[in-house]
């Protein structure tokens, strides 16, 4: 017979048995939290609030795009995770290496369409590594 407690802790535990995180959804929560502890770093080295407002929106849209980018399906996943992204004053630069250029032209596409982006400058090789 089991015993009241081993019940509640099996009852309380129940909500992690839920189904498991997709790669997408992991990628989201990583980013977003690195996103989160730029910016908190990033605001000591600012001198006024418009440096710390600007600091602020440029981690949230670096954050945004790699989120874009790692929740869209057509991309690989090994690949966007080796990006580097960086934003500017609205403009982002996209660095790395896809396979096809048509996965070139999706990265380039999901950070154009993110919000607070003004421009990407798009840095992306095609092909394997040499």
């Amino acid at each position: 017979m089991e015993s009241h407690s081993h019940r509640n802790a099996r009852e309380a535990f129940g909500a992690f048995r839920a189904p498991t995180l997709t790669l997408a959804m992991l990628a989201r929560i990583t980013v977003a939290s690195a996103g989160m502890l730029g910016a908190l770093s990033g605001f000591a080295a600012c001198r006024t609030a418009e440096e710390a407002r600007t600091y602020a929106t440029d981690s949230s849209i670096t954050s945004a795009v790699k989120a874009k980018l790692a929740a869209d399906g057509d991309l690989n996943a090994a690949e966007v995770a080796k990006f580097v992204v960086t934003a500017k004053e609205g403009v982002v630069t996209l660095k790395g290496r896809v396979k096809t250029d048509l996965a070139r032209e999706r990265a380039e596409r999901d950070a154009r369409e993110t919000d607070g982006v003004r421009r990407v400058i798009d840095l992306v090789k095609v092909g394997d590594l040499p």
